[in-house]
């Protein structure tokens, strides 16, 4: 008798995933560090060969090329990444992680010689590749490190989209992040003397208690 099931024949080899690009539209922004559209004209892409292409469309979607040591990477305004291949037929997504410590996402980028630059805040290239910036920066993202940290709009860590970031030298940041320090230790006052008025008002309201009821309060 024949024998039967998923031992018949020749184990298939595993085949290596990868992602195609037909779903890709290659662009060339003209003014590619202006940031974020602001109606200037020269902002709006036009469709060009992919070795010239410095933003991508997929699905909706424009990612715009990280540059520097990172020109096959590209990012989103909603911190996606995605890296092309050499040859830019095909494509791999990079996984963003979040840090619960501090709420930053952060991602382990491979910059176009194969070299690592991990445990990076994934908002800083995608600032830097949308341009929200005006300072000047170092030539080697890796270098970018303390001296330039991402400054939250918003004050919310959590709030990592690109139109809320903005890479800034190191006083600048402290300069603004004094007043949120400030705020928040205000409000921890604040926290402290409702605490210490409620238990004020507790041990009152327990003599008070005591001298009107001396043999307990009873229920009518």
């Amino acid at each position: 008798m024949r024998p039967r099931g998923a031992g018949v024949g020749r184990p298939k080899k595993k085949q290596k995933q990868c992602f195609g690009i037909e779903d890709f539209v290659f662009l060339f922004f003209t003014a590619a560090s202006c940031g974020l559209c602001q109606g200037c004209d020269l902002c709006h892409p036009v469709e060009c060969d992919p070795k010239e292409a410095n933003a991508i469309e997929k699905d909706g979607m424009i990612y715009k090329q990280i540059g520097l040591e990172f020109k096959l990477t590209f990012v989103s305004e909603i911190c996606e990444f995605i890296r092309m291949s050499c040859g830019l037929k095909t494509y791999t997504k990079t996984t963003t992680m979040f840090d619960p410590g501090n709420g930053r996402m952060k991602i382990t980028l491979y910059n176009d010689d194969g070299g690592i630059l991990a445990n990076i805040q994934a908002l800083k290239p995608a600032c830097f590749a949308w341009g929200q910036y005006d300072c000047d920066l170092p030539l080697m993202l890796k270098n970018f490190g303390g001296s330039f940290p991402v400054h939250h709009l918003d004050g919310n860590k959590n709030n990592n989209i690109v139109s809320n970031g903005r890479i800034i030298p190191f006083k600048e940041h402290v300069a603004e992040t004094k007043q949120t320090d400030q705020q928040k230790i205000k409000c921890i006052r604040n926290r402290s003397a409702n605490i210490q008025a409620s238990k004020i008002f507790s041990v009152i309201l327990g003599e008070y208690n005591r001298v009107r009821f001396p043999n307990g309060v009873t229920n009518v």
